[in-house]
């Protein structure tokens, strides 16, 4: 049954007709009989029966009359009310139009210049939700870093909200309503709050309201597959929207976007029944503009909206406006500002005229309407704006119409734009009369503040101090604009200005002067005034920056604000943004930026580190010298001045220089005749780098001699390379020829052009040239040379000469890339060979005289073969045989010649970086051509090597005529490059070829590359096969397909002899040669590289395939690893497998790629199955096979397969083929390095069977032998397996080989009792066990674990002392000092027996845990438990004692965990599910058997009784030497203590707690660490308390940055729930309650989904005293917790109001969960527990008889009335 609503909406009546009537009738008996019958009113009774019968006036009349009623009070004194602030209230309704969409707010034009703001969170409850969800993600997405293991939080949305623009447009009407208003004293700052909240606006209305053609404004609630829902704030009726119907709005007014979830929209409603809840509506822009409203039915004055648009008819005319009627006879009013046509009069309006007008706003106090009748509202559209600008100053305004009281009205520069000047605005100073001075038709001067986009009027203002503001707002500052500002504060990072009093500027540290200002409080004080320029301006976020740099500010140059206004050419002044390695980033206004890069600076050379020269703010003037795609290059050289020079000298200009003196850089020199020093470096001394620095010594000695020949002869003629800064070069290469004068500029550049250059800079990815007039570009590492050199560095040096040539230009970038093969410049047009021969030896016999000089001796001259040479003459080309090589030079001898001496150049080029003894021999002969003749001055013949052309006069090689050649021809060819599969040559002339790797020998050497040995410039005869079109790369596919021929050649020497030319044309032809390829075909392949384990391989240019890795890993069985050393175009032996024609590909392997049983082959290692095998991969094709875990070592060990990764290559042998097709192998060495028949005897890697702990079997040298089959194994056997499976039924399944698999019963695992036994034996767990029985017909095996069984001679040898030695050595261990040493610590950390560490764990896992405070009377366990816990006690002291040794006997019993298996069997004795003695019959019998004699004397009850005895001694001695509390102060009773109790976290923390009462933290934080790697790692509780203890001595003697540490090593110890809630408490308790606060924060995002963290957060701000952030987080709690958790959380919040809150809401909240769930128990209970604390005796009695009445279930009612009895008999 549905409750009856508290308050109705719309006025509507709370009593049906039928209720009123009835009370009608009740009040009219009651005038008439006052007392009863006899007691009324004749009069009043006559009265009221002549009221009766006169006739009802219809409701028509009744209309009629109350309009006629409303015309009479408007005609006795009537004015339109015009808005104003102190009019307005909230809840007025207000019909506005959007004039400006912020980040954060609408800002919304209303009627009457008012201005409103609309917050984002005022426009739709879904829309807030987005914002919320959108906000929370951030947080989340910002705290992720916090935890690295934390988990998905659900605070994330599925889409971020979308932005204003995206709901709104400039101009859209929307209705409203006043949220609130607000107003500062002493201030004119006011502002209106307005809503668009669908419940707000329509607050008024009810449900029955929506009719057909009624519009309401309403939001998407919720998003369909063919249409919207549509909310209108009505809990009983919604709109929906088809999508067709949200076509036009989509499209006019969206932009083109679908309608998104919390969008405003204006709806008209289409139809409507009475009990409808949904109703149909539109939002089609056109439809609802025209929608009028139906003035038939009886509208009530709350049903009145904004927007409505009605049919009225004028009543009366006022000055400022007239009144009209509507709807039945409502009266409204229209200002004159909102009279229709511009009017502002309402003289073409008389009474009675129809007019159409729209409600703009509602004041449901006052009933006042407002209408408009302007043309744009009636159409449902706001007012554009273009023929003005905010901030203009209109020169001519003239009244149009003159309100006294508000303002008047302007026609603006006599266009059909109208403005509105409020009356404050008129002067700086309050104006009485407006009308008086200020008529109709004056025109005036004003300026436009704003506009309103309801009233369709501009915003204007007269003020003097208004027209003289440089601005008003953000948006119309002008950037560049010179201010005069005000300072406001000084702070660190800048000045805070004031450029009026609502504009605020900011001016950066770095804009307050030209120079860095360290303390700009000095220069600069509050108030003071200053001149700046804006810099920079953000209107949206209302930010503006300035700048106070003088060079800027005084600055005349033009102002670059937009990349649109940069003229290439144009001088522009801007200031250092960012440096970087290639340039400076310089801005200017507005953001706008361009680069000037470091070749464009004119003080820079090309190594120098910017960020010394320059800094980020200096203030520089440069030049645009390009823009592309809105990027802008800069630069500061004049190119009018750029080859001017300074002081008369330009560059390119060759002058003479003096010796002045040598530096570590290089000369100083003296240029004439401009008498300009300048340093000229070493490198430029010459073109030769090795002669460099003993040139400049020679000058050094020579003009400290007083001499300076050498000097005159180097520096008579220098070349000026660059004026900025100034650098010249001695360079012979780079002096121009005579009569040479042609300056090289970037546009004289040419592709294929050869120039000479210098080193610059050496990088990683290439060499920087320089060519003169400062030309620098790149030489890539690929063209450095024609051989690949990974390294340009160990070849060139700074300032060495060299040769490039062109290869492509970047004009529009202005770079250029060159290139310094040999092959590509070694005609080029610089230094002629001749003169760089002649320079060379001059430079070098120059040096060798200094170095005799210097050193006191003289030169030897050699004879002059002058006579010899007498019929030779320079260019003569001869023979010469090579003498001897020099590192520098060659040696020849010309027969020719009588056999001259000659000296030729090792490296005859500059780009010649070969050794000379790799390329010459001893005795070979040469073409040599002679350059120079024996004379006075050099006793030498001077010749070159090889003659190459000539250059032509246009600066490029000569090129030579085509070389004709054809197929077949036999010709010797020059190498130019050496590949890795072919080697390029030149067939002479512009001829070029290759020859393959396949066509280069008959006989290739397997393993060998065919080209080792052979060198750039080597001759090689061979025979053209054939040619090959190949791709230029010169021009893009689509624009050109350029192809060029190159020669195949061949130099086999089979191919060289054949006459065959059949034959040799197949040599090229892939048909023809696939025609050997067959199957078992042997062929010799050459490897390209290696994909995916195989080798993919090249059989002939024209056929690829491809061998497996393993082929050449079972080659090179030596090294089954050399595969990784093979170097691509290694010769490979193959034999073909199969062919595929379609591509060209073959599959080959090696011809001893068979797999036979009985052999060791190379393997890989395919894949790793955990606790099972190893997948590996044999030779051949796809074959595998199986390596078992018993197989791949001869020693076992845990985790063999932790040693292997996938794709290693070793050696393994076969040891059998399965049926499926599949191998089993070894990788055990014993099969590997031998193949011996019993492999199992056989090892060349002893085993230590001793470092196991365990007795070896079979061989010595062999730890584990192979079992080939049950027959092997032999009962009593014990040997070693890996865990094959577990079940419950059958046990234990171990692996003792490949093919033999044996059982563990359960009972046979271990000694003790073990309750989580297959957690102990996990797959491939290495054991030990012993053979119990073997089934040789079924080859079954039965094993057993037991320690007995396994290793009976320990047992014998822990037995074999009798029970009173131990109990001797018990007594005098404690009744003296126990020294205890780390050493047993460390024996007890070494020990590996495997049944201590089951016997362990079945201590912390069966349930019998150690206790020292539990106590249990030994009367109440059974015998046989007892003589049970007696014999395994013994046993566990006898191999504590063993294993500590003869000096530690009295302190094994205080060793763990031996040390209480006797107490913690007698405690769990009991408790172990029903064991006794049975379960171990057989030890006792063993036992008994080795009593002592007088021990079997006596009957079995005495026994049990002294064994009884003993024992409760025994505890009682051992319990005293535990409880150590007051006994341990010491370091060393701690050290005893923690070794007694290494699993005990009480011990540790008590250390911890030693050390820091001295005062050392680093011990106990070291006690700590050690605590954490002592306690066993299933001790989860004890390893938290010692994390717990270590956060705590962090917080109260570390730092936080120490807390945090030890915190996130914490959570990922242990449950990071734990762990977050004990710092939590940490914080708490030492009242970090900001700590806490963040990490509870951190808590409910990363633990979201766990109730407990949310109400601890709650409680934890309970206690704080924040009552409302607690219930804040209640609130985010139901959003993130499951709902089955809802009811719980309300509840613990309901208990902490009755706590820490206000008791009357948690009764409220407790009220509502047993009103919702009203058979929870539970929650009453709770319920009246909080009552009863709170002593409301009344109020706990009240909800027991509730609770009595609800429907319970007998059990329940039980208890309900017990706990009720229970409370009256406490209170009676």
């Amino acid at each position: 049954m549905d409750e009856d609503e508290a308050f109705p909406r719309g006025g509507q009546a709370a009593l049906s007709q039928l209720e009123r009537r009835e009370i009608a009738r009740q009040a009219k008996k009651d005038v008439l009989f006052k007392d009863g019958p006899e007691g009324g009113d004749p009069e009043l009774a006559a009265e009221l029966e002549a009221l009766e019968k006169q006739p009802k006036a219809s409701k028509k009349r009744k209309r009629e009359e109350a309009a006629e009623t409303d015309e009479l009070a408007l005609k006795k004194k009537f004015s339109v009310d015009v808005l104003s602030f102190k009019k307005l209230s909230v809840g007025m309704l207000m019909y506005g139009a959007v004039n400006e969409i912020n980040d954060f707010e609408l800002v919304v034009s209303l009627p009457h210049g008012l201005i409103g703001y609309v917050r984002p969170t005022d426009i739709s409850p879904p829309y807030t939700e987005s914002l919320v969800a959108a906000a929370e993600a951030a947080e989340a997405e910002a705290a992720k870093g916090d935890a690295s293991d934390s988990e998905d939080e659900d605070t994330s949305s599925d889409s971020d909200a979308p932005p204003l623009s995206a709901l709104f447009h400039v101009g859209q009407l929307l209705a409203c309503v006043i949220k609130e208003t607000q107003s500062v004293k002493d201030s004119k700052k006011r502002r209106i709050r307005l809503s668009l909240h669908a419940p707000e606006v329509n607050q008024y209305l009810s449900s029955e309201a929506l009719r057909p053609g009624v519009t309401v404004q309403g939001y998407v609630s919720s998003v369909e597959e063919h249409g919207y829902i549509i909310s209108f704030g009505f809990k009983k009726r919604t709109g929906f929207l088809l999508t067709r119907r949200a076509k036009g709005f989509i499209k006019q007014c969206n932009g083109g976007r679908p309608l998104v979830l919390g969008q405003p929209v204006r709806c008209l409603v289409m139809e409507c029944e009475a009990d409808a809840r949904v109703v149909p509506v539109t939002i089609n822009p056109t439809e609802v503009a025209e929608a009028v409203a139906n003035g038939d039915s009886v509208v009530r004055f709350t049903e009145l909206t904004p927007g409505t648009l009605v049919n009225g008819k004028v009543l009366q005319r006022a000055q400022n406006g007239v009144a009209i009627s509507f709807l039945s006879g409502i009266a409204g009013m229209v200002s004159t500002l909102h009279l229709p046509d511009h009017a502002f009069n309402a003289s073409n309006l008389p009474p009675a005229k129809r007019i159409k007008a729209r409600i703009i706003y509602v004041n449901p106090q006052t009933k006042v309407v407002g209408f408009s009748s302007r043309q744009h509202i009636l159409a449902d559209k706001g007012a554009a704006f273009c023929e003005i600008q905010l901030g203009e100053i209109v020169e001519t305004a003239t009244i149009k119409h003159v309100d006294s009281q508000v303002g008047a009205v302007f026609q603006l520069n006599d266009a059909p734009m109208f403005g509105f000047a409020h009356i404050s605005h008129f002067a700086d100073e309050r104006i009485e009369k407006l009308a008086k001075k200020h008529r109709v038709g004056t025109q005036h001067r004003c300026r436009v503040l704003g506009f309103n986009t309801l009233d369709a009027l501009a915003s204007l203002s007269l003020q003097p101090s208004i027209l003289e503001r440089p601005f008003l707002g953000y948006k119309d500052v002008i950037l560049g604009a010179l201010v005069k500002v005000e300072v406001v504060s000084v702070q660190a990072s800048g000045l805070v200005v004031s450029v009026s009093d609502h504009l605020h500027g900011f001016v950066p540290l770095m804009h307050l002067a030209d120079v860095p200002l360290k303390k700009p409080g000095k220069k600069f004080k509050e108030g003071g005034k200053i001149t700046c320029r804006v810099l920079e301006v953000t209107a949206s976020r209302r930010r503006m920056l300035l700048t106070a740099k003088k060079s800027l500010v005084r600055s005349e140059l033009p102002l670059l604000s937009k990349v649109d206004q940069a003229v290439v050419g144009g001088a522009y002044c801007g200031f250092v943004a960012g440096i970087r390695h290639y340039g400076l980033i310089v801005a200017f206004y507005g953001g706008t930026k361009g680069l000037l890069h470091r070749t464009e600076l004119n003080v820079v050379s090309f190594d120098d580190d910017l960020t010394k020269l320059y800094y980020v703010g200096q203030v520089v003037q440069c030049q645009v010298i390009s823009i592309d795609h809105g990027k802008i290059r800069l630069s500061t050289k004049n190119p009018e001045s750029a080859a001017s020079g300074v002081s008369g000298i330009s560059v390119g200009q060759v002058v003479s220089a003096s010796y002045v003196a040598s530096n570590d850089a290089g000369v100083e020199v003296l240029l004439q005749p401009s008498k300009k020093t300048v340093t000229i470096p070493a490198g430029h001394l010459t073109d030769f780098p090795q002669h460099a620095d003993m040139l400049a010594r020679c000058m050094a000695w020579e003009h400290k001699q007083g001499g300076a020949s050498v000097a005159s002869w180097l520096l008579e003629h220098v070349l000026v390379v660059c004026c900025r800064p100034l650098l010249v070069t001695c360079k012979p290469s780079l002096l121009p020829e005579t009569g040479s004068s042609e300056l090289l500029t970037f546009n004289k550049l040419k592709i294929d052009q050869v120039l000479v250059g210098f080193v610059r800079q050496l990088v990683p990815f290439g060499v920087f040239v320089e060519l003169p007039n400062q030309l620098v570009g790149l030489v890539p590492v690929k063209c450095v040379a024609d051989e690949f050199l990974l390294h340009p560095a160990d070849h060139l040096k700074i300032g060495q000469t060299v040769v490039v040539q062109i290869k492509e230009i970047d004009t529009v970038k202005q770079r250029f890339i060159m290139s310094m093969k040999l092959s590509e410049v070694g005609t080029h047009s610089g230094p002629s060979l001749s003169t760089m021969i002649q320079s060379y030896w001059r430079e070098k016999l120059t040096i060798e005289s200094y170095l005799a000089q210097a050193s006191g001796r003289n030169l030897p001259f050699p004879e002059s073969q002058a006579d010899l040479c007498k019929t030779a003459t320079v260019g003569d080309v001869m023979e010469g045989v090579v003498d001897q090589i020099r590192s520098d030079s060659v040696v020849l001898t010309l027969p020719s010649l009588s056999s001259v001496s000659a000296l030729a150049l090792a490296h005859q080029h500059p780009n010649d970086f070969k050794e000379s003894s790799k390329r010459y021999k001893v005795g070979q002969t040469l073409k040599t051509e002679i350059i120079c003749l024996p004379s006075d001055s050099q006793p030498y013949v001077l010749v070159s090597m090889g003659r190459m052309p000539r250059p032509d006069k246009t600066g490029k090689a000569s090129k030579p005529e085509p070389l004709k050649v054809d197929v077949g021809d036999i010709m010797t060819v020059t190498v130019k490059s050496v590949l890795q599969l072919q080697l390029n040559v030149s067939l002479g002339g512009s001829v070029n070829g290759r020859i393959h790797v396949c066509n280069f020998t008959d006989t290739p050497e397997a393993g060998k590359w065919p080209f080792e040995g052979v060198h750039t410039g080597d001759e090689i005869r061979c025979r053209v096969i054939g040619f090959r079109q190949i791709k230029s790369n010169r021009h893009l596919e689509i624009s050109h397909q350029d192809f060029y021929e190159t020669a195949e050649l061949c130099a086999k020497a089979s191919v060289m002899d054949s006459s065959d030319e059949e034959a040799l044309a197949a040599l090229n032809s892939r048909e023809e040669c696939c025609k050997v390829l067959k199957p078992k075909a042997s062929v010799t392949a050459f490897v390209r590289d290696v994909y995916k384990n195989n080798f993919n391989v090249v059989i002939t240019p024209q056929i690829r395939g491809t061998i497996p890795v393993l082929a050449l890993a079972t080659a090179n069985k030596a090294s089954p690893n050399a595969y990784e050393q093979v170097k691509p175009g290694t010769a490979v032996s193959g034999v073909v497998v199969s062919y595929n024609k379609g591509n060209g590909t073959c599959r080959l392997a090696t011809p001893e790629a068979g797999v036979s049983v009985g052999q060791v082959q190379s393997c890989r290692i395919a894949k790793i199955l955990p606790g099972e095998a190893l997948l590996v991969e044999l030779p051949g094709i796809r074959t595998f096979a199986r390596c078992c875990l018993t197989d791949i070592s001869d020693c076992y060990e845990e985790d063999p397969l932790s040693n292997y990764a996938s794709n290693i290559v070793t050696q393994c042998y076969v040891l059998s083929q399965q049926s499926n097709g599949k191998y089993d192998v070894s990788l055990r060495p014993s099969r590997t390095s031998g193949s011996s028949s019993n492999a199992g005897m056989i090892s060349d890697e002893p085993c230590d069977s001793a470092r196991h702990g365990l007795p070896g079997n079979g061989s010595a040298s062999i730890r584990d032998p192979e079992v080939q089959s049950v027959a092997d194994i032999k009962t009593g056997q014990v040997l070693r397996g890996y865990v094959k499976a577990a079940t419950d039924n059958a046990g234990l399944f171990i692996r003792l080989s490949r093919s033999v698999v044996g059982r563990a019963k359960i009972t046979n695992l271990s000694q003790n009792f073990l309750k989580s036994w297959k957690k102990a034996f996990p797959v491939g767990k290495l054991v030990t066990a012993k053979v119990l029985a073997v089934d040789y017909d079924q080859s079954k095996v039965e094993l057993s674990l037991r320690e007995s069984h396994v290793a009976p001679e320990k047992r014998k040898r822990d037995s074999a002392e009798s029970k009173e030695e131990r109990a001797k050595k018990r007594k005098l261990s404690g009744g003296r000092v126990l020294e205890v040493s780390n050493q047993d610590a460390d024996d007890d950390e070494n020990e590996e027996d495997s049944d201590a560490e089951l016997r362990q764990m079945m201590e912390e896992e069966g349930g019998a845990m150690l206790s020292s405070d539990s106590e249990q009377d030994d009367d109440d366990r059974e015998d046989g438990d007892a003589a049970q816990s007696s014999s395994d006690n013994e046993e566990s002291d006898d191999d504590s004692d063993d294993d500590g040794g003869d000096d530690h006997e009295d302190s094994a019993c205080l060793k763990l965990p031996s040390k209480f298996d006797w107490f913690a069997e007698a405690q769990g004795g009991a408790s172990a599910d029903g064991r006794n003695a049975a379960s171990s019959s057989d030890d006792e019998e063993e036992d008994e058997s080795e009593m002592s004699q007088s021990q079997r004397k006596k009957t079995k009850r005495q026994k049990r009784a002294e064994k009884k005895q003993e024992e409760a001694s025994l505890r009682s001695l051992e319990q005293a030497m535990l409880n150590t509390e007051s006994s341990t102060e010491t370091v060393n009773d701690f050290e005893r203590l923690v070794i007694s109790r290494p699993n005990q976290s009480d011990a540790w923390i008590r250390f911890i707690a030693c050390h820091l009462r001295s005062a050392d933290v680093d011990k106990a934080r070291a006690v700590a660490r050690r605590a954490l790697e002592t306690i066993n790692c299933r001790e989860e509780n004890e390893k938290l308390s010692i994390w717990v203890a270590w956060l705590n001595l962090e917080n109260a003697f570390g730092t936080q940055e120490s807390l945090v540490k030890v915190f996130q090593q914490a959570l990922q110890a242990n449950e990071p729930e734990k762990v977050f809630f004990r710092l939590a408490y940490i914080y708490i308790q030492s009242k970090k309650f900001e700590l806490a606060d963040d990490l509870y924060a951190t808590m409910v995002k990363r633990f979201s989904q766990t109730r407990d963290v949310w109400e601890q957060y709650g409680v934890f701000k309970f206690r704080q005293e924040k009552p409302e952030a607690a219930r804040r987080i209640l609130e985010r709690s139901l959003k993130s917790l499951p709902k089955f958790e809802h009811v719980n959380v309300i509840s613990k919040f309901a208990q902490f109001e009755f706590k820490h809150g206000e008791a009357e809401r948690g009764r409220t909240m407790f009220e509502s969960l047993v009103t919702h769930y009203p058979k929870r128990l539970d929650l009453w209970l709770i319920y009246i527990d909080m009552l009863k604390r709170e002593g409301n005796v009344d109020a706990v009695m009240s909800v027991f008889d509730r609770l009595e009445n609800t429907k319970l279930s007998s059990k329940k009612l039980k208890t309900v009335l017990k706990r009720k009895t229970e409370f009256e008999e406490s209170q009676a």
